[in-house]
């Protein structure tokens, strides 16, 4: 646990053994209101399928690192690849 987060390790064992930088990433669930659902239903192929209540978001944090500022920014993962964020 830190910062009164459960934390466990998920970038696999060549990052577990890097002592030289920390990043820390998270899973934020927004909800949405519900006419971004609704909107959100129109475009799903399967016009059964319930609309999502929640938007899931992740954060990348340089927590450590000697030649990097720390920063933090937002991404999500889509079927075409990882996109960062900005939301200003």
């Amino acid at each position: 646990m830190t910062s009164g987060r459960i934390v466990r390790p998920s970038l696999g064992l060549s990052w577990s053994q890097c002592i030289n930088i920390r990043l820390f990433t998270a899973r934020h669930e927004i909800p949405i209101s519900h006419a971004e659902a609704a909107a959100a239903a129109a475009t799903l192929d399967d016009q059964e399928s319930l609309a999502p209540s929640t938007h899931v978001l992740k954060s990348l944090q340089i927590v450590f690192a000697p030649h990097l500022p720390n920063d933090f920014c937002y991404f999500e993962v889509r079927g075409d690849g990882i996109s960062m964020l900005n939301l200003s």
